[in-house]
């Protein structure tokens, strides 16, 4: 029972790392006998769910929907109550990726029915927000409102930032659907808070795992001082014990010497075994921590993962309405804060993929915003060169200096150049002397930055000063700018 039930688990464990086809492997090859799939027909449930769960994510929409159901089937004839409230919950979930939303309400009601009844709050809240997501598909932004607003108001005095966080984004998304920007922007202050709190909880597990390391330091300092102690004592006794053997003779001298070797002997095989019982227990605890900090460094990828997925969802929500807009007036500042969120999920995305969790290489991350941006050189002629050292540089300067480079682009492409003139943009990057030196020229006309400074330049020059940087321009022969950052 166990052996099988170990099996099922660690299949879940390839379905959260992604790893589909071991999980596939491993639960196709859990064969039960046919005494065993009686006696434990809960296991053969589990089973079938999470190969629902594991064909579900991976696509195979059809071959979920039909483990969904067997998992179901024997469930219902065991009475399992939260068993059967999931397999609907994930029946929900095929249905509304098939796009029948109306069967995909059903079932999510069904299980919301079944965990409200349990009085398990927090499985309740997670299946109706899967509903309140249905009301949100298919625009009827009050309705989902509405249910979201009613969890949150069940859910208020409970600290459960995984819960509450998509559901204020989904919020967040209904009132930008609804042009509600105020509320929407409260919303997204609301989720910001949730996912803070969040990195909190990682943060302080990560300080416990490190306080852990060096309390095991600390104590094995403790016991070299306990062997230097021993040792020291060792040398005492034996300096007395030679003092003592020119006193005595013969056979009292070879009897004491045969006893003194025989304790010493003893004692020191009592220490080795207290010593080999302690270092067994340090590996113990040193593999663990190397297993925890794969974990958080999974995790943390996976919430750069899901940030830029939702920043990726925000910019397609934008370009729907830079689709409708035909004022050129509302159209810019659209497109300007489209191209923003594009840099900022761009960051995000190196994250996810870098090894490093504190930096990023700086030639890919300006090298790929520029690539966001190629639709404005490409429409309007302009060409680009870039001379980016190959260095990593820290998250909280990467952010800041790709919102720079952002803006120094757009406003180079809107207002520096004509059309008859050979149009070039040239910017590089360099580390020198723990500085890096960022430098940016256009040689569009010079009328540009009297005219056009007002808040672009602003913007840049608060961007700078968040990095403690030191800004120089100059407006001969074009626009050009330069940028100093302390490391």
């Amino acid at each position: 029972y166990f052996i099988f039930k170990g099996k099922i688990g660690k299949s879940e464990l390839y379905r959260k790392l992604s790893e589909y086809d071991k999980g596939k492997k491993l639960l196709l090859n859990l064969i039960f006998n046919p005494g065993d799939s009686i006696k434990y027909l809960d296991l053969v449930a589990d089973k079938y769910h999470r190969m629902s769960a594991i064909y579900n994510e991976s696509g195979s929409l059809d071959s979920a929907m039909t483990f969904s159901q067997l998992s179901l089937t024997i469930s219902e004839k065991l009475s399992l109550p939260d068993n059967i409230a999931t397999s609907y919950n994930e029946i929900g979930n095929i249905f509304e990726k098939k796009g029948s939303l109306d069967s995909a309400k059903q079932y999510y009601q069904l299980a919301c029915t079944i965990w409200k009844e349990a009085n398990n709050l927090r499985y309740y809240s997670n299946g109706y927000s899967n509903l309140a997501r249905i009301y949100f598909i298919r625009s009827e932004f009050d309705s989902c409102i509405y249910h979201l607003n009613k969890i949150l108001e069940l859910i208020k005095d409970k600290d459960w930032p995984t819960v509450k966080n998509p559901i204020y984004f989904t919020l967040s998304q209904c009132y930008f659907a609804k042009k509600d920007s105020l509320g929407a922007n409260k919303m997204l202050v609301m989720e910001a808070r949730e996912l803070l709190k969040i990195e909190k909880i990682e943060h302080e597990k990560n300080l416990l795992e490190l306080e852990a390391v060096y309390e095991n330091k600390e104590k094995l300092k403790e016991l070299d001082l306990k062997q230097q102690l021993i040792n020291s004592q060792k040398e005492t006794i034996g300096a007395k014990d030679q003092k003592l053997n020119y006193l005595v003779a013969g056979i009292c001298f070879t009897l004491f010497f045969l006893l003194l070797i025989i304790y010493y002997y003893r004692r020191g095989i009592a220490v080795q075994k207290k010593l080999n019982s302690a270092n067994g227990k340090l590996d113990l605890q040193n593999k663990d921590l190397t297993r925890l900090l794969k974990e958080n460094e999974f995790l943390l990828q996976e919430i750069h993962h899901r940030i830029k997925n939702n920043l990726q969802l925000v910019i397609s929500l934008i370009q729907m309405e830079i689709s409708k807009v035909k004022n050129k007036e509302i159209l810019a500042p659209l497109e300007n804060i489209s191209s923003k969120i594009e840099t900022i999920s761009t960051l995000h995305k190196q994250l996810y993929m870098n090894q490093e969790i504190d930096s990023i290489n700086a030639k890919k991350y300006l090298s790929d915003i520029r690539e966001n941006l190629n639709h404005l050189f490409l429409s309007q002629n302009i060409n680009i060169e870039l001379s980016i050292a190959n260095i990593n540089i820290p998250i909280k300067i990467a952010i800041y200096l790709g919102l720079i480079f952002n803006e120094l682009i757009t406003n180079s492409v809107k207002h520096a150049f004509k059309n008859e003139q050979k149009k070039l943009i040239t910017v590089s990057l360099t580390e020198t002397d723990k500085k890096l030196i960022f430098s940016y020229a256009d040689n569009g006309e010079t009328e540009f930055t009297v005219t056009h400074e007002g808040k672009g330049l602003h913007l840049i020059k608060l961007l700078s000063k968040q990095i403690g940087g030191e800004m120089r321009t100059e407006n001969i022969n074009g626009h050009s700018y330069e940028l100093t950052i302390s490391l």
